[in-house]
């Protein structure tokens, strides 16, 4: 039989009908496929194409679900109040002002330090998300375990409240810088960098 003959069948063949009167030479190829050393490698970088990809995926899971609004709010509400992302010069500048008040030694300024440290204080809860008229509104949705400072923080309150409400009000340089640091305790502790 010629080359020719062989064509002509096979062309005339039905390919169904080749495989189903020779199954035994399909079944020795697949046989011989499955323990061939070409299997065991398309196996093998399968698995490593599929490791590396599940390592992508994993890592945009984990991204995506600590950036998502429900752990923001579980971060605030049970982990604390902490932000990085604080304009931290502004921050920096605001402080100095409050600072500068302090050293002039003068009642009226250190005074309004007190003020302007709460002012930056408040800002501060205010752009992390927590509601309120008022700082003491604000401060009364803040548990212990999200700032350590509170308890200070309210007693720099409670200083810049006689302040305001009682403009005659006597203080004293030293309870104005003790009301300041408590303020910038706080502010430290949410901001998460020193003043």
């Amino acid at each position: 039989m010629s080359e020719q003959d062989v064509k002509t069948i096979i062309k005339n063949s039905d390919p169904h009908k080749i495989l189903t009167e020779s199954p035994g030479w399909t079944v020795d190829f697949v046989i011989k496929f499955f323990q061939s050393q070409l299997y065991r490698d398309i196996v093998f970088y399968t698995k490593i194409i599929f490791v590396f990809l599940s390592c992508i995926l994993f890592y945009a899971i984990v991204l995506l679900y600590i950036k998502s609004e429900p752990v923001k709010r579980f971060r605030k509400y049970y982990k604390g109040t902490a932000i990085k992302d604080m304009p931290k010069g502004k921050t920096q500048r605001a402080w100095n002002k409050v600072q500068k008040r302090l050293a002039t030694m003068h009642e009226a300024e250190y005074k309004m330090a007190v003020i302007e440290a709460e002012k930056i204080f408040d800002n501060i809860l205010l752009m992390i998300g927590y509601k309120g008229n008022t700082l003491g509104d604000r401060l009364k949705t803040i548990k212990k375990e999200q700032l350590q400072s509170l308890d200070e923080v309210w007693s720099a309150h409670k200083v810049r409240n006689r302040i305001v409400h009682n403009p005659d009000e006597k203080i004293s340089l030293s309870e104005a810088q003790e009301a300041v640091g408590k303020f910038e305790m706080g502010i430290e502790e949410l901001i998460e960098f020193d003043l």
